[in-house]
């Protein structure tokens, strides 16, 4: 019933739970559906594709929006100015998509872009481009005036 392998009370109550399960469900003649002996063609699935290739966008400009926090941490000199902005960030973000205005600010645009793509235009896509230009240009600025023996 239980592997003597198995140490420990905890791990033996676990073992025993998941052996009274496993019986339970071959009572009831649940089975383990049967494993596909090929994968999916990837052209016969445009919908997954689809939605790897919008997760891959997503994940690369999420990236790019990390440059706000950047030029908060030089100018705070520290992690906890980045942290407090990306919080702010986020918070803001929830607040003006709930307003309905959200494809038109930069950082909430990628991820309702993501979700429904229909609902989010080229022209507010390519707004979210502005703040890693904008924000990398300051945090550049604000580097090249850095002076390190304050």
């Amino acid at each position: 019933m239980v592997d003597a392998r198995v140490y420990g009370r905890a791990e033996r109550t676990r073992a025993r739970l998941l052996a009274c399960a496993l019986e339970l469900f071959e009572r009831q003649g649940y089975e383990q559906p049967p494993l596909p002996r090929t994968s999916p063609d990837p052209v016969s699935c445009p919908l997954a594709l689809d939605a790897l290739t919008r997760q891959l966008a997503l994940t690369l400009v999420t990236a790019l929006l990390a440059f706000p926090a950047a030029w908060a941490s030089t100018l705070g000199r520290g992690l906890l100015p980045g942290i407090a902005t990306t919080i702010l960030l986020v918070v803001v973000a929830q607040v003006v998509v709930i307003a309905g205005a959200g494809a038109w600010f930069p950082v909430a645009a990628p991820a309702l872009w993501a979700l429904t793509p229909s609902t989010v235009s080229l022209a507010q896509l390519a707004l979210v481009l502005v703040v890693p230009i904008a924000f990398g240009l300051l945090t550049t600025r604000s580097w090249s005036r850095l002076q390190l023996d304050r």
